[in-house]
């Protein structure tokens, strides 16, 4: 089984999606974002595209493809037109969005058989590896179980919390209005000299009592 972080999967709390579909996305992504670099190397001794030496544009099967049109075509052209940009340093198959693009264009590739299963886990590798390898619905459906006991924890928590916070305001609620009536009612008296087994005290004692909801 695949542990998959209760804060990833709180990013799809509201999305409508269903476990298997929060499956599918989650399995596309790689631990690492691809070097664009690292992926022109590897096109190129795979053979898959390189540039020309004299002109600079690119060529090989991939580039086949794009020429060829169709959906596979399209894929293929955000793909090189990403690596085209001179800024461009990575590929970001650690997040979804390019995770989901390059995992439908490798299959494609591997359904039309322009590319190899090999290749296909050539290019992950690139990233590290996926970043959840062999995870299944169930996981998904594990780590909101774990979510929704971490909300219930946090709550309970936040409960207990707000009634010991009660519980200590109740307390010096108490002693405020017991300083306050003792004052009024036995400290003068003591001040006095009366002891404390004197009826005066004993009296103020019984005022604090009679007087405690006043």
């Amino acid at each position: 089984m695949n542990t998959v972080p209760t804060s990833v999967i709180r990013e799809y709390v509201g999305s409508g999606m269903t476990d298997a579909d929060i499956h599918a996305e989650l399995s596309t992504l790689t631990l690492s974002p691809i070097p664009i670099a690292d992926l022109e190397n590897f096109l190129d001794f795979e053979g898959l595209a390189k540039r020309n030496a004299i002109t600079g544009s690119w060529q090989g099967p991939l580039i086949d493809v794009i020429n060829g049109g169709g959906v596979l075509s399209e894929g293929l052209e955000e793909l090189f037109s990403h690596i085209n940009k001179p800024r461009s340093v990575y590929v970001n198959t650690h997040e979804v969005e390019w995770a989901v693009k390059a995992e439908d264009l490798l299959n494609g590739l591997v359904a039309t058989s322009v590319i190899t299963q090999e290749q296909h886990a050539g290019f992950h590798a690139l990233g590290d590896g996926y970043q959840y390898p062999d995870i299944v619905v169930a996981d998904v459906t594990d780590a909101f179980t774990q979510m929704d006991a971490e909300d219930e924890q946090k709550a309970q928590a936040e409960a207990d919390a707000a009634a010991a916070a009660a519980a200590r305001e109740q307390t010096n609620l108490f002693w405020a209005n017991f300083n306050e009536l003792f004052n009024e009612h036995v400290a003068a008296t003591l001040d006095g000299g009366a002891a404390v087994s004197d009826v005066e005290i004993v009296n103020g004692l019984q005022d604090i009592v009679d007087n405690w909801n006043a």
